[in-house]
C-alpha cells in the first residue's frame, strides 16, 4: 500500500497538471547541471555499516551524493559537505509513521544547512511539494519508467527505470550523468545466509528506535522473500555497473561489501 496508495494519485482523471510538473522537474534538471558542470568523479554514500570508514578518504576532487538516513549522521554529512540529496522510499521516507515522520524532520534542517538539491522519484513529487512547498525550487522530480531500459544520460532522456534499491534507481543513474569516475561507499550489501532482513545499517544512520513502528505501520512491506531482493538487487547492480562500464564510465568501490558486483571492484586500503 505504501506505494500503490501513492500511485493512484498519479493517475491522468487525479493530476492534470502532471506534464507541466514533469517539464518544470526537468528545467530544474538542467539548471542543477549547468551550475555543477561536468565532474570527472563522482562520490556515492549509502548507509551500511562501512560507511564509518569516510574519513580514510578526501572527497573534495568530485561530486558529493548523499542518499537517505546518511543525513543522520552529522559528523558524515560535516565531513562530506555534500552537493545532492536522494531518496524514494515510499514508507521510510514518504509513509505514514514515526520512522518517516521523524525522516522528513531531520531533512528540513540538513537541507537548509548545507543548501542541498534534491532527487526523488517523481511519484512522490506532489505528495512532498505539497507539504513542504519551501523545498519545491530545490527539488527535483524524476520520472520512473518500467522496462525502458537502463538510462545513464539524465540531460538526454528524462527518466530513470524503476529498480528496487536507490543505488540503481536513481544513484548510478545520476553520477553517471555528472561524472565519469564513480566512487561507491557503504553498500555492504549482506551473506544470503543472514535471510531475516535486507540488510545491516550503520547505527549511526538509522533510526534504530522507531523500526517497530514502521513495521507495525506497513507490514506487508517486510512479509518479502529477503534473498529474492537480494538475488534481484545483485543482478540489476552488475546490470547496470557493466553497462555504465561499457560506455566509459569508471568504478571504484571504497569500503567492502558482499554484493559482487562491488566486490570484485573494490580496493583495500
Amino acid at each position: 500500500e505504501g506505494s500503490f496508495y501513492i500511485k493512484a494519485g498519479l493517475h491522468p482523471d487525479n493530476y492534470p497538471e502532471k506534464e507541466a510538473d514533469v517539464e518544470e522537474c526537468k528545467a530544474r534538471l538542467m539548471e542543477l547541471a549547468h551550475r555543477l558542470g561536468k565532474k570527472e568523479k563522482s562520490y556515492l554514500f549509502a548507509t551500511g555499516p562501512s560507511i564509518d570508514k569516510y574519513p580514510n578518504y578526501n572527497f573534495d576532487d568530485g561530486l558529493r551524493i548523499i542518499c537517505n538516513s546518511v543525513i543522520f549522521d552529522d559528523e558524515l554529512v560535516k565531513y562530506v559537505n555534500p552537493e545532492m540529496l536522494v531518496f524514494g522510499d515510499p514508507i521510510f521516507h514518504f509513509g505514514c509513521n514515526l520512522y518517516a515522520k521523524e525522516y522528513r524532520e531531520k531533512l528540513l534542517d540538513v537541507v537548509g544547512k548545507y543548501d542541498l538539491p534534491i532527487m526523488i522519484p517523481f511519484n512522490y513529487y506532489r505528495l512532498f511539494t505539497h507539504y513542504f512547498p519551501e523545498l519545491k525550487e530545490r527539488c527535483v522530480g524524476i520520472p520512473l519508467e518500467s522496462g525502458k531500459g537502463t538510462n545513464l544520460n539524465l540531460n538526454h532522456q528524462f527518466y530513470i527505470e524503476t529498480t528496487g534499491n536507490i543505488l540503481t534507481n536513481m544513484m548510478i543513474p545520476l553520477a553517471a550523468t555528472f561524472s565519469n569516475h564513480i566512487h561507491i561507499l557503504g553498500c555492504d550489501g549482506r551473506k544470503l545466509k543472514e535471510d531475516d532482513y535486507y540488510w545491516k545499517h550503520n547505527k549511526k544512520t538509522q533510526i534504530t528506535s522507531k523500526m517497530a513502528n514502521i513495521k507495525t505501520a506497513h507490514p506487508s512491506f517486510f512479509d518479502i522473500d529477503f534473498n529474492e531482493y537480494n538475488t534481484t538487487h545483485r543482478d540489476v547492480l552488475d546490470k547496470w555497473i557493466t553497462l555504465a562500464e561499457s560506455r566509459g564510465k569508471k568504478f571504484d568501490v571504497l569500503t567492502p561489501s558482499y554484493l559482487p558486483a562491488l566486490r570484485k571492484r573494490y580496493t583495500y586500503l
